[in-house]
């Protein structure tokens, strides 16, 4: 069996090395997510709109499509869908705040916050839309959460904080 030279190996060195270097990078593209561990949207169910952006993680989440009252007003128009059959979570107003933990009471508080250009959906969590940013949409004035047959309960908020009980519809 015919042997390769020192000489061949020491003139195609660097070209052996760039061939495996490349072969391993393309190896890493087609089989490494872009972003180790990111959830992807799942497909859109049929009745969710255009508009409604997916955010959530790996257990799950929710289409939100949320629409700003009017250029000035932290108020926004929003519905959340499940993601997994279209149907709608919850509708109602909700408002933006940031979000931060006062230590001393124990309790999230919400202050203003600027309005951005773009709201950028992180998760929903029955209540709350949170945004990146420490921004939170919370619920303010009566949110609808529907169920099967034209029936839900409904819920009034003031700032995000619920005003009465869940009523039945």
């Amino acid at each position: 069996m015919p042997t390769l030279s020192a000489s061949f190996w020491q003139r195609y060195r660097a070209g052996f090395v760039l061939a495996a270097v490349a072969t391993l990078i393309a190896l890493a593209v087609l089989f490494v997510p872009a972003t180790p561990g990111a959830p992807t949207a799942p497909a859109r169910p049929a009745g969710v709109p255009r508009e409604a952006v997916w955010a959530g993680g790996g257990d799950g989440g929710a289409w939100i499509a949320c629409t700003q009252r009017n250029a000035e007003s932290p108020d926004y128009a929003c519905r959340v869908y499940h993601d997994t059959d279209g149907s709608v979570w919850a509708q109602g107003t909700y408002v933006l705040r940031r979000l931060h933990w006062d230590m001393q009471k124990e309790q999230p508080v919400y202050e203003p916050v600027p309005l951005p250009a773009t709201l950028e959906y992180v998760s929903f969590d029955g209540e709350g839309i949170f945004l990146t940013e420490e921004r939170v949409l919370i619920p303010h004035g009566t949110i609808d959460y529907p169920a099967s047959g034209g029936h839900g309960k409904r819920q009034d908020y003031h700032e995000g904080t619920p005003r009465g009980e869940r009523t039945p519809y």
